[in-house]
């Protein structure tokens, strides 16, 4: 099944991909292990960017819409209990802001709308509780530095 995305987001998933691939394979040639969140990186999100990408028709006529819900996308949902409507940015830990919207991919809130399409219902545990959402869009409109979490990394691993 093909999904249109437009070429400036199918170039900025292809450079997702380059990046991660490259942070990896430079922390591995360093003989550093990679921590829990580009193991997760590495082993299934850009397996599952890369399917993506190939079922992808590149289409400028969607604008800044994707299929799923990916690392640097914007996803509004509606809370199924009370019909309130949010807004998320998904990012990695190095990019994260505490005020605004952001949620990072490895947090409960990320890990249930990570991958998922318009329509889908997710459902993830809060300290008030259980919470259920149905995502009502994505964009991708900001993009994700993983050149800073390496370097970050790297400065925390020197000291």
């Amino acid at each position: 099944m093909s999904f249109p995305i437009s070429h400036e987001n199918c170039k900025r998933l292809h450079e997702q991909i380059t990046t991660i691939s490259a942070c990896a394979t430079a922390l591995e040639k360093e003989n550093k292990r990679l921590d829990e969140e580009m193991t997760y990186l590495t082993g299934h999100y850009v397996p599952q960017l890369k399917k993506l990408l190939a079922d992808a028709a590149c289409d400028d006529a969607h604008g800044s819409a994707v299929p799923l819900a990916v690392i640097g996308s914007d996803v509004v949902v509606t809370d199924l209990d009370t019909g309130e409507e949010f807004h998320y940015r998904i990012v990695n830990s190095a990019t994260f802001e505490l005020e605004g919207d952001d949620v990072t991919f490895s947090s409960p809130i990320g890990k249930a709308l990570l991958m998922r399409r318009v329509g889908d219902e997710v459902e993830f545990n809060a300290p008030i509780g259980k919470i259920r959402y149905k995502i009502v869009s994505i964009t991708l409109s900001s993009d994700i530095d993983f050149l800073s979490h390496t370097a970050q990394r790297k400065a925390v691993e020197t000291v």
